[in-house]
């Protein structure tokens, strides 16, 4: 891709020798080339024992802050990953930043609880934050849908199930805040595939109300609860049903994010590493192709 620079941007093959995947340079590299065809390389994984970095990388989106962001589908934590399915080496992957300069960070592994093997790398949403999949790992084993800020703090938003999952390539935006994209595999008779919409929620123009209410409001110091967030979300006059992701804040801290299910989403917050005290607590509803985001704060009392 051409970066606001004006020079050109991407990832190849090749670069360090041997990375664990049994194919001499398969591990990767990030180069940057300008309009005359000078070329640089910026990076190339894989030049510690055991790929922390990851190898194998993806395509690159430019963020809003100038940087880069990609994935790796292999390295980064091996160990976790030896149960993946079809595991190479126990290769799970990374998300990672890079700057035009070529100094890269890696933002996220991946450990097979929240997903294995990100081979489409990321993009960006008019939201700020980053959305992907993996092909693999996550709770049924067939791939996840992930969300991640740009400070790498990632989310898993919805697993695949195990009648048909692994999807496949970049998934795609459309202006209403759903994303399109595809499986290879369906859980049919002749398992052909499948495209699947999935509802992001980036904002519409129609009002909404969120109301959220906390299960139990105040807990002793130590507990791991869960204390239950519950938002609803309903149209602030007429009929329809709100879709979309619906994000749970103590503070500025984002804590999960969930899809609403007929208008509700619930979620399960450990409140045990939390001092004695009174913390806000937000639900944010972002949004979707009809509904407006809405918010609606609480405290809860320690």
């Amino acid at each position: 891709m051409q970066g606001t620079d004006g020079n050109f941007y991407g990832s190849a093959g090749g670069g360090n020798n041997f990375c664990g995947q049994g194919q001499p340079g398969f591990c990767g590299t990030i180069f940057k080339i300008t309009p005359q065809g000078a070329p640089t390389l910026l990076y190339s994984f894989c030049g510690q024992p055991g790929c922390p970095d990851g190898d194998g990388v993806s395509g690159l989106v430019q963020g809003t802050d100038g940087n880069f962001y990609g994935t790796t589908a292999y390295g980064g934590n091996l160990v976790a990953c030896d149960t993946l399915a079809y595991p190479v080496n126990g290769s799970c992957g990374t998300v990672f930043k890079i700057t035009p300069g070529g100094t890269l960070t890696t933002l996220h592994l991946f450990d097979s609880t929240d997903g294995g093997w990100p081979l489409s790398g990321v993009i960006q949403a008019t939201d700020g934050n980053f959305y992907g999949t993996t092909e693999l790992g996550g709770a049924n084993g067939t791939g996840t849908i992930f969300k991640m800020t740009p400070a790498g703090t990632l989310i898993t938003l919805y697993t695949f199930p195990s009648s048909g999952g692994f999807p496949a390539g970049l998934m795609i935006p459309a202006a209403s805040g759903i994303f399109y994209g595809t499986t290879p595999g369906d859980g049919a008779t002749n398992d052909d595939g499948t495209v699947f919409s999935f509802a992001i929620g980036l904002g519409g123009t129609t009002a909404s109300t969120n109301s959220l209410s906390l299960s139990p409001a105040s807990v002793a110091v130590g507990s791991s609860g869960p204390v239950v967030m519950t938002a609803t979300v309903a149209p602030t006059s007429g009929s329809g049903t709100p879709t979309g992701v619906v994000a749970f804040f103590n503070g500025s801290s984002e804590v999960g994010s969930l899809n609403l299910t007929s208008g509700a989403a619930s979620f399960d917050y450990n409140p045990s590493s939390l001092a004695l005290g009174t913390y806000p607590v937000t639900a944010i509803y972002s949004g979707d192709g009809t509904f407006a985001t809405s918010t609606h704060p609480r405290k809860r009392s320690r």
